[in-house]
């Protein structure tokens, strides 16, 4: 299969995407690490997602004719596009973690099938306000975000089609993505407040992947900037890139725990503007596992799990289960995932 690169791909997102799967993987690997790396590891990925998306979407209402231009033609080559590129390697997974599951002694099958079930609709965030669990089944987990993303895409393409397409200039497009971000961001401390951590529904982080679309929207604005303006972002992003790396969850949380995702939103945002205006993330290690990140994400934590139960959690077994996730990974996405969707790089 010949492989194209697309006329947008950034290479400086592709090495931040593979900052956020190393911040999600090293989280996971340990899970007594005292570090916050795979909450923020996960906030990078959302705004990321949705500033690619985004500009994803735009390039295909461009790429239209004037008889493509409805909503149905539009959404079904949106979403076969989706499909293509996610559900042959998140089926395989799952299939997967439900077999193996049979051999754990500590498996609950019930809770296994169902989560199972969740995660193939995307649904999985919710799983935890139903049938009386309070989570995923352990090795399933990590499939919360995945279905954030897609509920989110249940939305976006529809309001970026029938609204912001049709706007003659895009400040407008990007004046109701922020308003959007305003409201959800203003809703995190007053929801806090009440004593709710609704920490998987997908409002949660609606914002997130709503910055990713507005930098997408503005993107001609940030890439014009220079002077001081660049210097004040890349200072403000390798600070908040430090605070990501150096502290302990015990100060992110305690930062406040009213404004705990704000924090956090503020932190992933500021470095993600840093990656788009700097060549720092442009380095060929981190763009490898950008590149690998979705199959790694969706490999790593139920190999982690299983090796674990199965072989041990020490230094030099969890050194093996990492360097074994990182090749299966690296196969899949090159000999598996790729016969089903185009790649653009």
């Amino acid at each position: 299969m010949t492989k194209t690169q697309s006329p947008s791909w950034n290479p400086r997102i592709e090495g931040l995407r593979g900052v956020s799967i190393l911040l999600v993987f090293f989280a996971h690997i340990n899970p007594d690490f005292k570090h916050k790396w795979g909450t923020l590891g996960v906030a990078i990925f959302f705004i990321i997602s949705g500033y690619v998306i985004t500009g994803s979407i735009s390039r295909q209402i461009s790429a239209s004719t004037p008889h493509e231009l409805t909503l149905r033609i539009f959404l079904k080559k949106f979403y076969v596009r989706r499909a293509r590129r996610l559900l042959p390697l998140a089926i395989t997974v799952i299939l997967l973690i439900l077999f193996t599951s049979l051999f754990d002694s500590s498996a609950d099958e019930k809770q296994y099938v169902l989560s199972a079930i969740f995660c193939l609709l995307y649904a999985g965030n919710i799983f935890g306000y139903t049938f009386g669990y309070t989570d995923l089944a352990p090795a399933i987990g990590h499939f919360w975000s995945l279905a954030v993303e897609e509920q989110f895409y249940f939305i976006w393409p529809i309001l970026y089609f029938y609204a912001f397409r049709k706007f003659d200039r895009k400040i407008n497009a990007t004046k109701w993505t922020f308003i959007g971000i305003l409201v959800i961001t203003i809703s995190h401390p007053l929801i806090a407040a009440t004593g709710k951590t609704p920490y998987t529904l997908p409002t949660t982080y609606f914002d997130l992947l709503l910055m990713g679309c507005c930098m997408s929207l503005m993107k001609d604005k940030i890439e014009e900037l220079k002077g001081i303006r660049v210097i004040f972002i890349n200072c403000v992003g390798f600070l908040s890139f430090l605070i990501i790396i150096l502290s302990s969850s015990s100060f992110i949380t305690s930062t406040s725990s009213l404004f705990y995702y704000n924090f956090n939103a503020l932190l992933a945002s500021s470095v993600f503007l840093f990656a788009l205006k700097s060549n720092v993330f442009n380095c060929k290690v981190l763009r490898f596992f950008g590149k690998i990140s979705y199959s790694l994400y969706c490999i790593h934590w139920p190999l982690f799990y299983f090796w674990r139960t199965f072989i041990g959690g020490g230094f030099f077994s969890m050194a093996s289960a990492g360097a074994l996730s990182i090749l299966i990974s690296l196969l899949s996405q090159r000999y598996f995932e790729t016969k089903f969707y185009q790649p653009t790089v």
